[in-house]
């Protein structure tokens, strides 16, 4: 059985404090402004919690994936939004560290591990969601600089974001082998947020479609080989995954406690709802499902540097995700009609457990590439 180190239980019980202490208080009124709170970025760096798994000698820890989960899921647990905004600063910056120059390196990770700055991930478009290779951003070369012109949407940091790990198409002749990954910064002339997208949930994490008019983006912020962001970005989604079910677990958790303190207290008919044994096998089922999820979820955390990352991630985060959907329902269930108003946090974890089958990854694609590795097609 999967065992937590005592490392990464520090780090946990570190996140744990640092939510209810600094995310809590100011959660329900930037739920209310839609807004994330200013500031609070910087503090998860000055904390340590955005570098967890990052070098020491660009700020880092020096961590593991699992501990680094481990925080965006104690700060989830709290505030989905928040630990989303958490999560993407990490995928914005994970590129940088395994494929840049040192110059990139030494530029924006130890200000984006401090939370100085703020990354955004610039992936999907318009006509391209769960068909990234068709991507129509472009990326052109002209001198020492490329000109990038397109359009992202669904970006989250988009309208607080200082720079985006930008994905574009430098050869779209050759599909998706002629994608690359850039750093663009927010300053660039031609880079606008062309407007903030009002969502469903997550309402602390900020959400803009980018526009990119003629931006002349300095060659050297290339990140790697020319063409071969296809690939890189295929490493950023199966680390994102494995944080979407991160995200998932500490809602889950949430989720459970709530309705079972409310079954607890709650009194109909002369006794509290836990004595009526379909609320408490309900219970038992909401516990049951967050469990599986979370073995699966240390699964993909402990095989992220192996051969077999792929089917556990995509297994973790479509376990987690058709979980905190199922759970999140039945803590509503529990609590009635008290579950529909914003008086009650369920309301809330239902609204963003909503996403967790959508972003990331459709549950339909993760079905698909769990297929392909158990090489379930009939072959021709």
């Amino acid at each position: 059985m999967f065992q937590l180190t005592d490392d990464q239980r520090a780090i946990q019980e570190m996140a744990r404090d640092f939510a209810q202490r600094e995310v809590a208080p100011l959660s329900p009124e930037y739920q209310k402004r839609r807004r994330l709170p200013p500031g609070i970025v910087r503090r998860m760096g000055e904390q340590g919690l955005i570098g967890i798994m990052f070098p020491e000698e660009y700020g880092g820890a020096g961590g593991d994936v699992t501990a680094q989960a481990l925080a965006v899921q104690e700060i989830s647990k709290v505030d989905a939004g928040i630990g989303a905004t958490l999560l993407v600063q990490v995928l914005a910056l994970y590129p940088i560290w395994k494929l840049g120059s040192e110059a990139l390196k030494q530029k924006y990770l130890p200000r984006g591990i401090r939370g100085e700055i703020i990354g955004a991930i610039g992936m999907t478009e318009p006509d391209s969601g769960s068909d990234f290779a068709s991507i129509q951003t472009r990326a052109v070369k002209d001198g020492g600089h490329y000109v990038v012109n397109g359009r992202k949407t669904f970006i989250t940091n988009g309208p607080v974001a200082d720079f985006v790990t930008l994905a574009a198409k430098t050869a779209p002749e050759q599909g998706r082998r002629g994608i690359s990954l850039l750093v663009v910064d927010a300053d660039t002339p031609g880079y606008e947020v062309a407007r903030t997208l009002d969502k469903m949930g997550w309402h602390t994490s900020e959400t803009a479609e980018l526009v990119f008019t003629d931006c002349r983006v300095p060659a050297d912020h290339l990140i790697g080989e020319e063409n071969q962001g296809f690939y890189y970005v295929m490493e950023d989604f199966n680390l994102e995954r494995v944080f979407l079910a991160a995200q998932c677990i500490g809602i889950g958790e949430a989720a459970y406690e709530a309705a079972r303190d409310y079954a607890r207290s709650r009194r109909q008919f002369g006794r509290p709802l836990a004595d009526f044994q379909a609320v408490r096998h309900r219970l038992v089922d909401m516990y049951v499902l967050l469990e599986q999820a979370r073995l699966l979820f240390y699964q993909a955390c402990a095989k992220f540097g192996t051969d077999e990352k792929v089917l556990a991630a995509s297994m973790a985060k479509l376990a987690a995700s058709e979980m905190i959907t199922k759970v999140t329902s039945m803590a509503v269930q529990i609590h009635g009609g008290y579950g529909y108003v914003t008086d009650y946090p369920v309301e809330r974890y239902y609204r963003d457990a909503r996403l967790y089958a959508i972003g990331g990854g459709t549950s339909e694609i993760q079905r698909e590439i769990i297929a392909r590795r158990l090489e379930l097609q009939p072959r021709a």
